[in-house]
């Protein structure tokens, strides 16, 4: 409960951002209908893993700075150049993989070069304790997209113009919010060290390729039910796994909350904190994943009709199958921070190799067959497969503070 109470403010400002991206999905399957949601998500799902390595997961580096190490402007600039990578790399993949709507793929991705200096500050504001900036910028991020995708649909107008104008507004968040909060004078060009960079570089890589293999993770089914099913399978598919996204944000900012407490415990070598700490973490995620495949089984149907529309609540099945999976994908995620407090951050790239290999190899047995549930199966080997493997790490790296 203390937990809770100390990550309340990232708590709430996670979990109402997340309720405003599905509401975006809502609103998508309401006033749009199954294709538009597939094209939306589909874009989301190939800019995710190049923005998660671009990002280099500088945020969870900041956390976990115990000794402080690195000064704010050492990660600016590095998010500055990651940006720049995933601008240049989404207009090539664009134009090599022949997408439909590729002016969609291109705005989505400004927009997530936005949140991603969002990000970074928000990284400097958690150090900080300053959880309440944290939650007041998500929240204005939140209802920015919420209205601006409503009102531009409800208008008449097409996706595009529906980003297009959210993109602008996480701007106006981006500038009159975040680096108002932090000081417009901590954006000014300073000297950089190259040998912090390269340091910094040195821990990041690891787990940029970690984290981008987790989002590959997520996105080889749905690229595989677009090749064997088309655009609208994946948007039915996307909109049902999306509540375990809500989920995935509530445990994040769990994780967000202990991160820096675990790599002060693991530093002072303090076994018995260290370990109290990761239990209960690892407890809030499994009773979310319990709760979510509860009220899924119960509420799924009713909840799919009202929200989504008939079309969606066919598949309720499905969606007690994805929360199955998400519950593995919970306590997971927890052992993530836990190992990046560590330090252990190499160990978790083969990890994910691995995971992934499993995915490939999953998805082309089940998903061709079986097309959303065999995705949804996907998904519950993946998750299961890359706890397993996270809970092995964790225990050898445990033998360093035995």
């Amino acid at each position: 409960m203390r937990m809770l109470l100390g990550a309340k403010w990232l708590l709430v400002g996670n979990i109402f951002y997340a309720a405003s991206q599905w509401l975006i999905l809502m609103i998508l399957a309401k006033l749009g209908d199954v294709e538009m949601v597939g094209h939306y998500t589909l874009a989301l799902s190939m800019l995710a893993p190049l923005f998660m390595f671009s990002n280099l997961q500088l945020r969870a580096i900041q956390a976990t700075d115990a000794k402080g190490e690195f000064a704010f402007s050492d990660f600016l600039f590095l998010r500055f150049l990651g940006g720049m990578f995933s601008m240049v790399a989404c207009v090539a993949v664009g134009e090599w993989a022949g997408v439909d709507n590729k002016e969609v793929l291109y705005v989505i991705a400004l927009s997530k070069g936005f949140e991603s200096f969002s990000d970074i500050v928000h990284g400097a504001l958690n150090v900080q304790d300053r959880t309440l900036e944290i939650a007041r910028s998500l929240i204005f991020k939140g209802l920015i997209s919420i209205s601006s995708v409503w009102v531009v649909l409800a208008q008449g107008f097409g996706l595009f113009a529906a980003v297009a104008f959210m993109t602008i507004g996480w701007l106006g968040v981006l500038i009159f919010q975040d680096f108002r909060v932090i000081g417009f004078g901590l954006l000014k060009i300073r000297v950089i060290s190259l040998e912090k960079l390269k340091k910094i570089l040195m821990l990041s890589f690891p787990l940029a390729i970690s984290v981008s293999l987790v989002s590959l993770q997520a996105s080889i089914p749905r690229y595989f039910l677009n090749i064997n099913e088309g655009v609208a399978a994946v948007g039915i598919y996307s909109a049902l796994a999306y509540v375990i996204i809500i989920g995935s944000i509530f445990v994040n900012a769990i994780g967000q909350y202990i991160s820096p407490r675990l790599a002060q415990y693991w530093v002072a070598a303090d076994a018995q904190r260290f370990n109290a700490l990761v239990f209960a973490g690892l407890s809030i995620a499994a009773g979310a994943g319990v709760l979510g495949v509860v009220a899924s089984a119960i509420f799924g149907e009713w909840f799919l009709n009202v929200f989504y529309g008939p079309e969606y609540a066919t598949q309720s099945q499905m969606m007690v199958l994805l929360m199955i999976g998400g519950g593995f994908l919970y306590m997971a995620s927890i052992l993530g921070y836990v190992l990046t407090a560590t330090r252990a951050l190499r160990q978790q790239v083969p990890i994910f190799v691995l995971v992934n290999i499993v995915t490939v190899i999953a998805s082309m047995a089940l998903i061709p067959r079986w097309g959303g549930f065999g995705a949804s199966y996907v998904l519950i080997v993946s998750a299961l497969t890359q706890l397993i493997l996270m809970l092995y790490v964790y225990k050898k790296v445990m033998l360093r503070l035995a």
